[in-house]
């Protein structure tokens, strides 16, 4: 029931290394792969260390990570991680064609980590926050082959004619390329010794499910013993990639991200449902940006809208209220009248160029103070002053003015009535009628 070959043991469903924290390098041959032939891939760390997977690519080439849901025989059903040779991390999916994965989201670092940069091809819905306090860096380590083709077990020796083409050991079977488990529904378990690692020299890592099934990697620290030791990434046989944890409930996964894909890659979504809260710029190149939030605070001073414009001004710029059934409300720059407005209408903030104008709305103010005269077209004083005791006349102009004021105490200026100037027609204060004075 147990098997050492050199520094590793087979036990049951447990391979193991003898050899103090050494590692167990699992070597497809050439090109080939390694291939979990399960729904579920865990990596647990040891009690005092952090889970770790990782995935080298050769000289010049990429490293992959892929979870294939639904045996992979559709569109949508590959999530694809690939560290590219140039720096960037992409997360993609063959939604558009099954078998060609196209990024959905890329990771670019920078060596200030504020200024790294995460770009989605489509559309971000958050929810609540996330926190993005640091870089996250896919390294790469080389190891080695490990050949099983000599040796000896208990006084036998293997491989030294030919390869052994099936062995059974207990629970395990090895055939070919393949390593299963002849006991149902159990688990395969790779466990090193001490401190040391499961590594699998290979470019790609695949899961694949079942048909029906979901693809997951877990990542589990601290043995698994509390709520929130366990992280999942699980490709869903609806499409959508999930990244999960159990912190509600020890053992039970609640998605905090899910990415559904689309065939049009600007047309995907990735939905946070908690916080999220972005280190560095957060740039959206999509044509809409819609927030639902109930309350939005603004720390910036100044907003500026119609940023990037070029060339002479064109079109209005300001804000849209929207108001229900009622006409919507718009503040801003009136391009065409080179003015500043306030209007009603049934403009949406969707709207482009002019504005159309329904009526002009009303405005109130505490006080108003102006740098020039009130030009009053469509009604008002239009006087920059008054005279005290004048009177308030149209000067013919589209505008107002205002006399000067009547006469003093005196017999001679008092009690004077108002009547027409003979050159103008302006009023005026006068004593004297028809020549006469009274």
């Amino acid at each position: 029931t147990i098997l050492n070959v050199d520094n590793l043991r087979l036990d049951a469903n447990t391979f193991s290394s003898t050899n103090s924290n050494g590692d167990i390098t699992i070597a497809p041959n050439g090109t080939g792969n390694v291939v979990a032939s399960t729904d579920t891939l865990q990596v647990s760390a040891a009690s005092d260390e952090a889970a770790n997977v990782i995935i080298t690519g050769g000289e010049a080439q990429v490293a992959n990570l892929i979870l294939q849901a639904d045996e992979s025989d559709d569109a949508s059903d590959d999530w694809t991680f690939t560290a590219n040779t140039g720096g960037t991390l992409t997360i993609g999916n063959d939604i558009a064609s099954a078998g060609t994965a196209v990024a959905h989201i890329t990771i670019t670092p920078h060596a200030t980590v504020a200024s790294s940069t995460t770009a989605i091809a489509g559309k971000l819905t958050v929810a609540g926050t996330t926190t993005y306090s640091g870089a996250v860096n896919m390294n790469s380590q080389a190891t080695t082959n490990v050949n099983i083709d000599s040796g000896a077990i208990d006084g036998v020796t293997l491989g030294t004619n030919s390869p052994i083409t099936n062995a059974q050991i207990d629970d395990i079977n090895i055939n070919g390329q393949i390593i299963s488990t002849t006991a149902s529904n159990n688990n395969i378990i790779l466990t090193p010794h001490g401190t040391g690692d499961v590594v699998i020299n290979s470019d790609t890592l695949s899961v694949t499910a079942g048909e029906a099934e979901s693809a997951s990697l877990f990542l589990i620290a601290d043995e698994s013993d509390d709520a929130s030791d366990d992280w999942a990434i699980t490709a869903n046989t609806g499409g959508t990639l999930q990244i999960s944890n159990d912190i509600a409930s020890a053992g039970t996964q609640v998605a905090f991200l899910t990415l559904t894909p689309h065939a049009t890659v600007a047309s995907s979504t990735l939905a946070a449902l908690g916080n999220v809260t972005i280190a560095g710029n957060l740039t959206v190149s999509g044509s809409t940006t819609t927030v639902s939030s109930t309350n939005t605070t603004i720390a910036d001073k100044l907003v500026e809208l119609a940023t990037g414009s070029t060339g002479s001004a064109s079109g209005d710029v300001g804000h849209v209220f929207e108001r229900g059934d009622d006409a919507n409300i718009f503040i801003g720059w009136d391009e065409s009248a080179d003015t500043f407005i306030a209007a009603t209408g049934t403009f949406t903030g969707a709207t482009t160029g002019n504005v159309s104008i329904a009526a002009y709305a009303a405005a109130k103010f505490g006080s108003l103070t102006l740098t020039t005269d009130l030009a009053v077209a469509e009604g008002g004083t239009g006087v920059s002053s008054f005279t005290d005791k004048g009177i308030v006349y149209g000067d013919g102009s589209s505008a107002l003015d205002v006399t000067a004021a009547p006469g003093g105490a005196d017999v001679t200026t008092s009690f004077q009535i108002l009547t027409a100037g003979s050159s103008n027609g302006n009023p005026v204060w006068t004593t004297t009628i028809d020549g006469g004075t009274y």
